[in-house]
């Protein structure tokens, strides 16, 4: 397996070789460490390659459009994407939701908290007080 530095294409163990032969003094904790940077690198490069789809778009034009009126969930759905990518984009590209779908996000939050999911009667939530 061969371990390249980071600034040259080198190989590790030829610059090893070439650093006794030349009298270069590189001792071996700093060659370790320009290793291990240089594997590193190599790793989230790749990673951040492979993990994550760019936006096109007609992703980005429907985003806009649903932002104000739909919840995170529903255009997550719609893209194909994460939830996280949803609010993450609609962030950097500065949407914000409309004040009616505010309304109903608290109300839907208020819902799910408080009500079971089969009828309206509320959940008893224990406050430190006995229950009747």
């Amino acid at each position: 397996m061969a371990v390249f530095l980071m600034s040259s294409g080198i190989e590790f163990e030829p610059m090893r070789v070439y650093a006794t032969r030349s009298k270069f003094l590189l001792d071996e904790v700093t060659m370790r460490k320009l290793a291990a940077a240089n594997r590193g690198r190599m790793q989230s490069s790749r990673l951040a390659s492979s993990k994550r789809p760019r936006w096109t778009r007609e992703e980005i034009s429907t985003l806009k459009r649903l932002y104000r009126t739909r919840s995170n969930a529903e255009i997550a759905r719609v893209l194909k994407r994460t939830v996280s990518s949803i609010v993450f984009k609609g962030y950097r590209l500065g949407l914000s939701k409309g004040i009616r779908r505010l309304k109903e996000m608290g109300r839907e939050n208020i819902n799910k908290r408080w009500y079971k999911p089969e009828g309206k009667r509320p959940v008893r939530k224990s406050l430190g007080k006995k229950s009747r």
